[in-house]
C-alpha cells in the first residue's frame, strides 16, 4: 500500500480509532509522511527556538538576576548543545518514536532547567518569570508539532515544574511581600463601590 485514499481515512475516523492511531497499513504511511515533513523542518525550528530561549536572558536578567550565572550556564552550557545534538540524532536516524522522545526531552530540559535554579532565586517576580514555561510550551506546540501523547507527556512536565514554585511558600511570601500596597486596596473595594454609588 502506497497511498490512502480520502475514503479510507474517513471510514478510520467514523469507526473510533484508539488512542489516536490508524490501522497498521495507514498509519505506517502517516508516520513516514510525519517523519520526513518534521526532518525537513527540524534545522530551521532549531535555530529558531534556540535564538528565542537563549534570548530570554534579557529576562532572567531582569526578574532572576541573583540567580543570572546559573541560570545562563543552564541555557547556553547545557541546553544549547542538548537541541544541537537532538536535532543532528534526528535528521541522522529518522523515525517518529525518536523525534517524539527528543521532542518531549527538548521540552522537558527547556522548563526544568531554568526553573530549577530559579527557585532558589530571591526575587519577589519568581511567580510572574514562571509564565516563560507556558511560552516555551507553545512553541513546543505549535513549532515541533509531535504527536499526541508526547505533548501530553511534555505538558505533565510543565505543570510540575510550575506547581513546584508554587508549593514553595517562600516563592509566595516574597511575591505578598512585594504586591502588600495592593492588598489593602483589593480588600476595600467593595467599601469604596459603596461610596461612590451613595449607597450606605
Amino acid at each position: 500500500m502506497s497511498i490512502v485514499t480520502l475514503e479510507q481515512v474517513e471510514a478510520q475516523i467514523a469507526h473510533r480509532f484508539a488512542l489516536l492511531r490508524f490501522e497498521p497499513e495507514i498509519e505506517l504511511l502517516f508516520r513516514q509522511d510525519y517523519v520526513a515533513e518534521r526532518n525537513r523542518l527540524i534545522g530551521i525550528w532549531a535555530v529558531i527556538g534556540l535564538f528565542i530561549y537563549d534570548l530570554v536572558y534579557f529576562g532572567d536578567r531582569a526578574m532572576i538576576p541573583d540567580v543570572l550565572t546559573e541560570v545562563t550556564a543552564l541555557r547556553l552550557l547545557v541546553f544549547t548543545p542538548a537541541v544541537i545534538a537532538c536535532a543532528l540524532v534526528v535528521r541522522r536516524w529518522p523515525s517518529s518514536r525518536l523525534y517524539d522522545a527528543l521532542s518531549v526531552l527538548v521540552a522537558v530540559l527547556g522548563v526544568s532547567l531554568p526553573m530549577a535554579a530559579a527557585v532558589g532565586s530571591q526575587s519577589s517576580y519568581l511567580l510572574i518569570y514562571q509564565n516563560y514555561n507556558a511560552a516555551a510550551f507553545l512553541f513546543f506546540v505549535i513549532a515541533l508539532r509531535p504527536l499526541f501523547p508526547a505533548m501530553l507527556a511534555a505538558g505533565a512536565d510543565v505543570c510540575l515544574a510550575s506547581f513546584r514554585g508554587l508549593s514553595d511558600g517562600r516563592v509566595r511570601r516574597r511575591y505578598l511581600w512585594r504586591h502588600r500596597h495592593v492588598l489593602p486596596d483589593a480588600v476595600d473595594i467593595p467599601c469604596r463601590c459603596r461610596l461612590f454609588s451613595g449607597a450606605h
